[in-house]
């Protein structure tokens, strides 16, 4: 293979790789915002009559910020009833990932941690062992949106952090994830360099 050809089929399964992570990425996302509403809203309703539980004022301003964009798309501008699950499925993966950074280990991580259930330290997930893994995937993530270049990573470490954060919270939905991903197929089938 030419200098040439080599550098096409490595692009070319940059391309491949970069779909098939993007897709178990929106699986990680839906799996990950799903178990993070349904245990802020659990928390959220002992406290009567305050709302939903993303208008806290636990919330730093960038994060009601993010909120207030989310419940603006999601009542198109007040033309629509306010739903909250249409809310949380308009906050992005990044709001995600800062509700589980240090400045909320007192207030939103006691409620965040029983998301994971299946972590070897369950009842007490080590909010690090999650903070981190969302961050590399968040990175991996925009570099894939942005259509970068992917193949430098440590892509097999990516698609782990992935499937560990979700059989944290659900071996049935890692074992899903599995299934579908074509991910593993691809690492083995990538082109040498």
């Amino acid at each position: 293979m030419g200098t040439s050809a080599g550098a096409v089929a490595l692009y070319e399964w940059n391309l491949a790789i970069s779909s098939a992570l993007f897709e178990t990425l929106g699986a990680v996302e839906v799996i990950l915002r799903n178990a993070f509403h349904r245990e802020l809203a659990q928390r959220h309703a002992d406290r009567a009559g305050s709302g939903p539980w993303y208008l806290g004022a636990w919330i730093d301003e960038k994060g009601k910020r993010d909120v207030a964009t989310a419940r603006e798309r999601a009542t198109r501008r007040g033309k629509d009833p306010e739903l909250p699950g249409k809310v949380v499925a308009e906050l992005s993966f990044g709001f995600w990932r800062y509700l589980v950074a240090r400045r909320y280990q007192t207030t939103a991580w006691p409620a965040l941690q029983q998301a994971f259930p299946l972590h070897p330290d369950a009842p007490s997930t080590p909010r690090t062992d999650v903070e981190d893994r969302m961050q590399r995937i968040y990175i991996l993530r925009n570099r894939i949106a942005h259509h970068e270049p992917i193949f430098r990573r440590g892509l097999e470490h990516d698609y782990s952090d992935m499937l560990m954060l979700v059989g944290w919270i659900s071996g049935e939905a890692a074992e899903w994830m599995g299934e579908f991903s074509r991910v593993t197929e691809l690492l083995s089938d990538r082109p040498v360099r």
